[in-house]
């Protein structure tokens, strides 16, 4: 399932890449979503799940990605009613390695796909 495509539009400013995300089911790629809503707390699947993403593009992140279980920070940052995956903000740094990225990427799923519009801004380095 291809989730993230990078284009540059015309006229972007060099070195900034541009992410469209793209939503694709094929009807033989579609599973229950029994399996998603049976995520326990801790793991990638309940995050997503709780971000509202769709459960096929949540099972393509987590098998793209190979991410099972969150980290504890993960978890405090991501879940419950003041967390990223309800729509909360977070300022993330931890070291490199740490698992910042998932963080993002979960925060970035939720507003692709909750139909809000708006932009979202993800930065970091080119070299740790």
């Amino acid at each position: 399932i291809p989730l993230v495509g990078r284009s540059e539009p015309s006229g972007a400013a060099q070195g900034i890449s541009f992410i469209r995300l793209t939503h694709v089911v094929r009807a033989r790629e579609k599973r229950r979503s029994s399996d998603m809503d049976a995520a326990k707390p801790g793991t990638v699947a309940y995050a997503l799940r709780a971000a509202q993403v769709p459960p096929a593009v949540a099972r393509g992140y987590s098998d793209a990605t190979g991410i099972v279980r969150l980290r504890a920070w993960q978890r405090d940052v991501l879940e419950g009613p003041d967390g990223v995956a309800a729509g909360a903000n977070a300022v993330v740094t931890v070291d490199t390695a740490g698992g910042k990225s998932c963080v993002a990427e979960v925060a970035l799923l939720r507003g692709a796909f909750r139909g809000e519009g708006g932009v979202a801004l993800y930065v970091l380095p080119f070299l740790a």
